[in-house]
């Protein structure tokens, strides 16, 4: 078992908040707080501050402190688009490679399962959980590791850019849609087809775009 450092721990509880809409763009990272609600000095804290900042979820304003970075609609866009082409690419691999055997195969289907348990009960931190999962254990058989590595990255970039909202009714209507496309991607991976593979998960992502520029709805 690995045991995390605290500055570690420090960084995965502030993009946890983040991730679920605690911590919202433009705010302030407020360090003696962070060192009351998790008991531990102020150099994990800076640390775990400055790593975040290095991994771009924050930034350092010169005698203000630190912030959520906000990112503009072009960045985000962007970055989307960058993730629907990676994902396409890795499903490729998979599926040429056939790097997937059956009890992989089980284990994304378990992983979906879950997902749609986690929507039943509308339970939005084991959605975002199970479904990471799911998208991170095809992307290990891809046999790219660069490409491996890039697309995490990624992954973990656009945290805060889910769909976490207040609104629940149509927040989890929207990840049931997203599910389903996730069912259609294990699917084309079952029957080697690379083609539905890769416009699934294109359209997959570009959803995602659509659907964060929902602000209304989907923001907090």
């Amino acid at each position: 078992m690995i045991i995390k450092s605290l500055s570690d721990q420090v960084y995965d509880y502030v993009l946890r908040k983040i991730r679920i809409g605690e911590l919202k763009d433009g705010d302030k990272i407020e360090e003696n707080a962070l060192i009351d609600e998790l008991g531990v000095s102020r150099t994990p804290i800076r640390e775990a501050l400055i790593q975040l900042t290095s991994d771009n979820f924050l930034e350092n304003r010169p005698r203000k402190g630190y912030y959520v970075r906000v990112l503009d609609d072009k960045e985000m866009s962007d970055m989307w688009d960058v993730i629907a082409i990676l994902d396409a690419s890795a499903l490729e691999l998979v599926i040429n490679g056939d790097t997937i055997d059956s009890n992989t195969m089980a284990y994304l289907n378990n992983c979906l399962t879950d997902v749609d348990i986690a929507i039943e009960r509308r339970d939005y931190e084991s959605y975002y959980k199970w479904q990471e999962e799911f998208h991170l254990t095809y992307l290990a058989k891809c046999g790219n590791k660069v490409l491996e590595r890039e697309l995490k990255a990624l992954f973990r970039k656009t945290l805060r850019m889910t769909y976490y909202s207040s609104n629940n009714d149509r927040l989890f209507a929207v990840l049931a849609k997203c599910n389903q496309q996730h069912k259609e991607i294990l699917e084309a991976i079952r029957n080697r087809d690379v083609a539905t593979a890769r416009s699934i998960a294109m359209d997959h992502w570009k959803n995602s775009i659509a659907w964060e520029q929902l602000e209304d709805a989907f923001r907090i």
